[in-house]
């Protein structure tokens, strides 16, 4: 008898792909399965996984493994109804794998609260019918889903190590892990937008983009910022020194101040980067001249302040949930925050939104 298990790996993530792995092989070989040590790969480190992903195949039949992209799941997703949506698209998956294997049993670890109801959503979507055993924890009860939870977990392993080759550190991809989280926030203060790796249908997309403060410049009539840098190669070794990755929007704005001259304000600044890049907002701009400052690459000319002792309610603004509010409290202080969200708003645009003009 053919027994078929399947598991998946990457269900949660915000990050990366979700990918589902199964594997068949004859009932009287499971026990040959169990003596590799096989177990769930939760409970595996990470030499331990990539050791059995490479002796399973040896043991079993098959193997069959599927990947969904980020941008694969966010539209599945936004179509299945509210409550069954990664559940539904699991089960179809899985069926996918299972009728690619076309075992006599099936064991798959059930991600929906009701076991029977994703063993049916699975039978739906086959054209023959082996007998499903659908179980929470079914990659830590038997052999062939714990053999096929390594399969998935060692596979988006190696996706998500090609994605920090492409893209820096990220992380694991799960949005409590802090080098994820500020990967996410990083990238979309410089690009006003996520990359096509990221999950856009995740909620932890909307708090970043809804955050209370997403970032805090005054008016360019307030402030003019004079910045006299070191030669550019200079500052490109010492960026790099420390870590900090040179983007293509930051190496943009390091070549026009290099080619333009000794001093040059954020809003000039910005205006010739955006005729490099439309997409580059002011943003991009005043963090990176904030990162210059910081270390020590950059000279500020500030007289914001004299500016403000000619005008004391001269405006400043911020940027709450999205939307541009004006700020004409001073510093940034609680109370200031409260009676900022009481003001009306003055514009309905985001960061990334060119056609708001005070900023």
């Amino acid at each position: 008898m053919r027994v078929c298990g399947v598991d998946d790996a990457g269900r949660g993530p915000v990050i990366g792909p979700l990918v589902i792995a199964g594997i068949t092989i004859e009932e009287k070989k499971i026990e040959e399965l169990r003596s590799l040590g096989v177990k769930d790969s939760k409970m595996l480190i990470a030499s331990t996984r990539t050791r059995l992903s490479k002796e399973i195949p040896s043991v079993v039949d098959d193997c069959h493994v599927i990947e969904l992209e980020a941008q694969e799941l966010d539209r599945i997703v936004n179509r299945a109804p509210k409550f069954q949506r990664l559940n539904l698209l699991e089960a179809k998956v899985m069926a996918q794998v299972i009728e690619k294997l076309k075992p006599d049993v099936a064991y798959v670890d059930s991600s929906d609260i009701r076991t029977d109801r994703f063993k049916n959503n699975i039978l739906d979507c086959l054209t023959f019918t082996p007998r499903i055993v659908s179980e929470h924890k079914a990659d830590i009860n038997y052999a062939v889903v714990s053999a096929a939870s390594i399969v998935a977990k060692v596979r988006r392993d190696s996706r998500i190590d090609e994605l920090k080759r492409e893209y820096g550190e990220i992380g694991s991809g799960y949005a409590h892990d802090p080098a994820t989280a500020r990967f996410l926030r990083d990238y979309y203060s410089e690009h006003g937008d996520f990359p096509p790796i990221v999950r856009r249908s995740w909620k932890t997309l909307r708090n970043i983009v809804e955050a209370p403060i997403v970032a805090t410049c005054p008016v360019p009539t307030a402030r003019i910022v004079g910045v006299s840098f070191m030669a550019l190669d200079s500052i490109e070794g010492s960026l790099k020194e420390r870590g900090v990755r040179l983007t293509r929007q930051r190496q943009i704005l390091l070549e026009l101040i290099d080619k333009t001259g000794e001093h040059l304000d954020a809003e000039s600044l910005y205006q010739m980067a955006k005729e490099r890049d439309p997409k580059l907002n002011r943003v991009t701009v005043y963090r990176t001249l904030k990162m210059l400052k910081a270390g020590g690459l950059v000279d500020e000319l500030d007289l914001s302040d004299e500016l403000l002792a000619a005008d004391p309610h001269a405006p400043r603004y911020v940027y709450l949930k999205g939307r541009l509010r004006k700020f004409p409290f001073g510093p940034l202080t609680p109370v200031g925050m409260l009676r900022v969200l009481a003001e009306p708003l003055i514009g309905s645009k985001s960061p990334r939104d060119e056609s708001v003009g005070e900023f």
